[in-house]
């Protein structure tokens, strides 16, 4: 558990790096555009989740817990990572009726992000199985 924290630590303060860098650069004016870049960035953070899950070394803990739990019970990783993490929008918006905010910071981006990321690490993994095999 720890060890994930050098590791979650770095990812975050790069991850704020880029985007002071590229704020200035790029001007989402339309919605269209935002949800473009939106989408864009979930395909990255799928492939960036197969290729962590795959490495079998620091797990991050948005994926460490769907793959613990995949790995004991023997289920299928993107399934479980779905159910992870449509479990967690649900706790933080039930926190967020019970503390006074309801839909604080639960807009369309974290909805996309919860339903579109499982499904995606699943067809990658199934397209680099299909393409390794043959």
């Amino acid at each position: 558990m720890l060890s994930q924290l050098i590791p979650g630590v770095l990812f975050g303060s790069l991850i704020n790096a880029y985007v002071s860098m590229l704020k200035p650069l790029i001007h989402w004016h339309s919605y269209a555009l935002q949800l473009l870049t939106l989408l864009l960035s979930i395909l990255i953070l799928a492939i960036g989740v197969v290729i962590e899950v795959a490495s079998d070394f620091i797990v991050m803990p948005g994926e460490g817990l769907p793959k613990t739990i995949a790995k004991t019970y023997q289920l299928a990783f993107p399934n479980v990572k779905l159910f992870c993490d449509i479990s967690m929008v649900l706790v933080a918006l039930i926190l967020s009726f019970a503390f006074g905010h309801p839909f604080l910071g639960i807009r369309e981006g974290i909805l996309l992000a919860t339903f579109l990321t499982g499904p995606l690490v699943s067809l990658i993994v199934y397209s680099q199985n299909r393409i390794t095999k043959k």
